[in-house]
């Protein structure tokens, strides 16, 4: 029988993951801050943050979109390089959804 190795399967889904967002618990949002050239496009929904969001992204070559659902009240800073946003607070009580775009 094969040894199950669940330290590289759950590796690369959290590699794949951060690739597409990362966060920080002091606040910090990054959208697509190691995008593959591979991902042309793409949609991503319900993931999960250490800021207190859910988070869905879809994005393309010229544009990307993102929709935050607070799960508790929060204030974060929010950052998309890879589509030139600059560094923007946004607040949010729980529940509440925003939608921010970004475009190359």
């Amino acid at each position: 029988k094969a040894p199950f190795q669940i330290d590289a399967n759950m590796g690369f889904t959290a590699a794949v993951y951060e690739m597409l967002l990362y966060s920080t618990p002091s606040g910090k949002l990054e959208i697509l801050p190691a995008l593959p050239s591979e991902f042309k496009s793409g949609e991503v929904k319900g993931l999960k943050t250490q800021v207190g969001a859910d988070v869905s992204i879809k994005w393309n070559a010229n544009s990307a979109i993102v929709t935050l659902v607070a799960t508790r009240d929060l204030e974060l800073t929010i950052d998309c390089a890879s589509y030139r946003g600059k560094p923007q607070p946004i607040k949010l009580e729980k529940g509440e959804r925003t939608t921010v775009q970004y475009a190359r």
